[in-house]
């Protein structure tokens, strides 16, 4: 029979009911997978691969197709490189129809795969759709599901009594654990970036780390006269650090220059998220009253004439005196500021919050090895 004649509504039929088998009745899905021939299992996955693949085509958008599959396949492939363990597991433990053994593992892994890939396309969807962490956190937990499946249910597929069962969960711990030390030990780039794929968050952090003089706001304002020349000028306060004052009046000038530069860079910036539009538009309003406020307490040197600017100290002249300082009227710049650090707080809060399901497996399943590098390596300075 030709593979093309497999496709027939009865078996596509019975091949859906197989993806429920392997995630609800594994032992079920076992007998079907040997009961069936090379061409037929080969139909059969042939079917669940172009699924996949129309779905994606049907659901994706013109932003969205690069990160939708990119993040989807590489949160699987992620559990997909522990599924090697799986297979050093079984070549261990099974020595009874071994190469049966190894087959059924290898496409019980592909029927989780072929499972949980449109749904983690339709979540990545609806995330980056929605711009909402709440679909990351559940596409987190669905990917949590997967590696649970790929590892550990996966026993219940090729081993029968508890005691077989929890030899080969033991040893497929045991062994997962010895790769993450082997990947740690040897990783041949330390300083490869660990999280890139999260579109939102990168061109957040791109705007972010783009823009000058967010944590710095003008707050005395001063002239100095010298001769027939004023210098305008103001102390620049660092709003992160509470110990003190700056008052570099020599920045003056570079920090106007880049107020100016961050909001034209915001004007000519284009953005694919409507959240980090928004926020840009919260920055760039930030910007504008600073220079507002710089402005409005701004004195010309004419009207500084009145003031006089020579003083005679025991009989001798000086040419420099300070003319006029004030206290510069920060609530305004202060309230848009509280905004973005409400902004950023929130958003890395919902991002860490989406992450809480990785967080509770790997600790669950990487305890050994945590606890050896703890003892072993030294905190990175």
């Amino acid at each position: 029979m030709k593979i093309t004649e497999y496709y027939s509504l009865e078996n596509i039929v019975s091949w859906i009911k197989s993806i429920f088998y392997a995630l609800f009745k594994p032992k079920f899905f076992a007998r079907e997978i040997e009961s069936r021939s090379n061409s037929e299992l080969l139909a059969q996955y042939s079917f669940y691969f172009l699924s996949c693949t129309i779905f994606y085509i049907f659901i994706s958008v013109d932003f969205q197709k690069e990160s939708l599959f990119k993040q989807s396949v590489l949160d699987l492939l992620i559990n997909s490189s522990i599924f090697l363990p799986v297979l050093i597991t079984t070549i261990i433990l099974c020595k009874v129809e071994r190469g049966k053994k190894v087959k059924i593992a290898f496409l019980y892994f592909l029927a989780i795969i072929f499972c949980f890939l449109p749904i983690l396309l339709l979540l990545k969807a609806a995330f980056y759709g929605m711009e909402d962490y709440f679909y990351e956190l559940v596409t987190n937990i669905i990917t949590v599901a997967s590696f649970i499946y790929i590892n550990y249910i996966v026993a219940i597929v090729l081993k029968s009594g508890w005691k077989s069962i929890v030899s080969f969960l033991a040893l497929n711990y045991l062994l997962i654990n010895v790769f993450l030390l082997g990947t740690t030990v040897f990783r041949f780039d330390r300083y490869a970036p660990q999280n890139i794929n999260d579109r939102l968050l990168t061109e957040y952090i791109d705007l972010y780390s783009s823009l000058n003089c967010q944590d710095e706001i003008p707050t005395v304002l001063t002239y100095t006269g010298y001769k027939d020349d004023f210098k305008f000028g103001f102390a620049l306060w660092n709003l992160l650090d509470t110990a003190s004052t700056k008052t570099d009046f020599g920045k003056v000038d570079l920090y106007r220059k880049q107020l100016d530069e961050n909001i034209k860079m915001i004007d000519e910036k284009q953005f694919s998220f409507y959240r980090n539009k928004a926020i840009a538009i919260e920055y760039k309003h930030y910007f504008n009253e600073i220079k507002k406020t710089i402005e409005q307490v701004h004195t010309y040197p004419t009207d500084l004439r009145e003031y006089g600017y020579k003083l005679d100290l025991m009989g001798l002249p000086i040419d420099t005196i300070l003319i006029f300082t004030k206290q510069i009227e920060v609530d305004n710049i202060i309230a848009e500021r509280n905004k973005l650090v409400e902004y950023y707080n929130e958003f890395m809060d919902s991002k860490e919050k989406s992450r809480y399901p990785h967080e509770i497996i790997y600790r669950l399943q990487y305890a050994p090895s945590i606890l050896i590098m703890k003892l072993f390596y030294k905190k990175e300075i």
